[in-house]
């Protein structure tokens, strides 16, 4: 996928951790533990910022997963979704 540059501009300094923490719901985090492009401190702040939050680390895989571990956070958020009350 390219990306253009209008959307690099546009998200540039985007704060993101103004936008998060007001939705009340249960919430799950998925974060590569070689990730290089997004820090892990990105996810574990802004997991912080929920009541109901999980921070799920795959500590090998980078920013994109590999195929095993996408179906992996599939079956996880099946089962999360499947099993809310």
């Amino acid at each position: 996928m390219t990306i253009g540059r209008r959307f690099v501009e546009e998200v540039y300094g985007t704060n993101v951790f103004s936008k998060l923490g007001s939705y009340q719901g249960e919430v799950m985090f998925f974060h590569g533990g070689y990730d290089s492009i997004v820090p892990i401190s990105y996810s574990e702040r802004g997991s912080q910022l929920y009541a109901q939050s999980e921070l799920i680390v795959y500590e090998e895989e980078g920013h994109g997963f590999s195929e095993e571990t996408n179906q992996l956070v599939r079956e996880r958020v099946a089962d999360f979704i499947l099993h809310k009350k």
